[in-house]
């Protein structure tokens, strides 16, 4: 039995309807997120019960048969699925950004889970972890690009604070990197699914030499391993 500390309904409820309308797999590697309709189909209740429960166990049956979820080590699958040492923490400068946020670090690999806290099971674990001054920027990234709710108050400051720079490639592997190696809180060993965002390759290492592979998902569910 999992002890599910995060399940985010809006993925869910927009990846079943996907999965289960493909017909082939061919059409199943198309999968992607419509963000408007993502948004549009916030559940009231954040419970787990058996039917959200069942949902998940499909969507994510039907994407390994999809052949859509790959290993840590994957770099052209979708998703990532994965059992880790993560510390879990809340992102950003202010308490009301709505992000939660988990860092994983090993050998060359620097991985960031980042959700909405709309979608936690239960309490928001102590911790942080931000990107010093690029915490505003990769903020209004991850309220951008991530499908799900979050506070419109803190959408707004990160975008006034942001103003209209883009980030470039550089610039957000930059801020995944500081978040992650600087991440603050207690360490548990937390098994996921997760969307992936963004990631990039850095063959002569990402700042510090050893990090060779900078990446940012979303998951679709994140449980503590006991």
């Amino acid at each position: 039995m999992k002890y599910y500390v995060y399940v985010s309904q809006t993925k869910l409820e927009m990846l079943h309807g996907q999965v289960r309308s493909q017909k082939s797999k061919k059409r199943e590697a198309s999968i992607g997120f419509d963000i408007k309709v993502l948004k549009g189909e916030i559940k009231d209740s954040r419970e787990m019960d058996d039917s959200a429960h069942s949902k998940l166990t499909e969507t994510i049956s039907q994407l390994d048969e999809a052949g859509m979820i790959g290993t840590l080590r994957s770099s052209r699958s979708p998703f990532i699925r994965g059992t880790c040492d993560m510390i879990w923490a809340s992102y950003g400068w202010r308490p009301n950004s709505g992000i939660t946020f988990w860092a994983y670090r090993h050998n060359d690999l620097v991985l960031a889970l980042a959700g909405s806290k709309y979608h936690i099971l239960g309490e928001q674990r102590d911790g942080h972890a931000h990107s010093h001054s690029l915490t505003d920027e990769i903020a209004n990234w991850i309220y951008t690009n991530v499908a799900e709710p979050f506070p419109k108050e803190a959408q707004a400051q990160a975008a006034s604070w942001s103003g209209d720079r883009s980030l470039n490639n550089e610039s957000i592997a930059n801020g995944i990197w500081l978040a992650v190696t600087q991440a603050d809180g207690q360490t548990s060993k937390f098994e996921f699914v997760a969307k992936v965002l963004h990631q990039s390759k850095w063959p002569n290492g990402f700042r510090d030499g050893r990090s060779k592979r900078v990446v940012l998902a979303s998951p679709l569910y994140v449980s503590l391993e006991q």
